[in-house]
């Protein structure tokens, strides 16, 4: 994911968050408004139509701001994701690895990076090759242009 891709999520989320928010706080008012309806003893069928709308929005409310905590989850996962990718491409240019390994240098279990490997031999980065208790896990001609594209674009971003 780009770091434009980012920043937009990221704009969405505010957003959503804002829109809960916002309707939060006119369901409260509707409650307001209907308790003071009920108070006065004026218009109590108003009353309870006001206070069942405010019952509405709150549920909207809290899907709204539901939405926005999956976006922000998956947003994150999606980063994890892309650092560990770019990381263990990076490892890879230095040669063979056994999973154990690509998990020490990245700092995750081996069970964390398992997907993103997966992903990377579908991708045709690497290859992964059974070995006497274990794997051995390589880069491709593919992969290893890849792992020197994110490098070069490391090294670029580092000079701004």
């Amino acid at each position: 994911m780009s770091e434009m891709e980012m920043l937009s999520q990221a704009g969405d989320r505010n957003t959503q968050v804002n829109v809960a928010d916002a309707l939060l706080q006119i369901a409260q008012q509707l409650t307001q408004i209907a308790q003071t309806l009920n108070s006065q003893g004026s218009a109590p069928r108003e009353a309870q139509q006001l206070e069942e709308s405010a019952q509405k929005l709150k549920a909207v409310s809290q899907r709204v701001a539901d939405s926005a905590e999956q976006t922000r989850q998956a947003a994150a996962e999606t980063h994890e994701r892309e650092r560990l990718r770019m990381a263990i491409l990076q490892e890879l240019l230095r040669g063979a690895a056994l999973p154990v390994e690509l998990a020490a240098v990245t700092l995750s279990l081996p069970e964390e990076i398992q997907p993103v490997l997966e992903d990377l031999e579908r991708e045709e980065m690497i290859t992964i090759q059974s070995i006497q208790g274990g794997h051995l896990i390589r880069l491709t001609p593919l992969g290893r242009v890849e792992a020197r594209r994110l490098q070069s674009r490391v090294r670029l971003s580092g000079l701004r």
